[in-house]
């Protein structure tokens, strides 16, 4: 018999970068909740794309299915996440399209019990995904943002005057 679990999502965007809050639920019962950073591969500048923009490495451990990345040995393991990094993904859904990149955290770790409340909101998230977004920003000061004046092109987001 299939088991279906419910689980609801949020996004939203702050200083040009993309987010969303996750809570589902998990088997046995309980509750996660987990945020994600979205961002374009072309939102690097160049000189430091490689280094956010992660290789699969090969996996040793053959129990494990899908690419790994090494996340904790790039700049990814210096910025602030809740309890660190605990996912990162490249969304590029085809060879010939531009890399997205995901990277997120959860809210179960030893000492996150109070985050198992369904009735939560994701309002109660907003302050740790804004941290992750101004470190990532301290880290990476030339990350750019879509030219908002329509141009079709990436500028730096201090051009832009992203909002703190």
């Amino acid at each position: 018999m299939e088991s279906l679990h419910e689980s609801t999502t949020w996004q939203g965007v702050y200083r040009c970068v993309k987010f969303t809050i996750f809570r589902g639920s998990v088997f046995g019962g309980g509750t996660i909740w987990n945020y994600y950073i979205h961002l374009p591969a072309e939102q690097f500048p160049e000189d430091v794309r490689a280094d956010f923009c992660l290789q699969p490495q090969p996996e040793k451990d053959r129990r494990f299915k899908g690419d790994h990345y090494r996340y904790s040995q790039s700049p990814w393991g210096d910025i602030w996440f809740h309890g660190g990094v605990t996912f990162y993904s490249d969304l590029q859904s085809h060879p010939s399209l531009p890399s997205v990149i995901k990277v997120g955290c959860d809210y179960s770790h030893d000492g996150d019990e109070q985050y198992n409340d369904p009735h939560m909101s994701p309002e109660s998230f907003i302050a740790d995904v804004h941290e992750t977004i101004d470190d990532l920003l301290r880290s990476c000061p030339g990350l750019r943002c879509f030219d908002p004046s329509g141009e079709g092109s990436w500028v730096s987001i201090t051009q832009v005057g992203a909002p703190k």
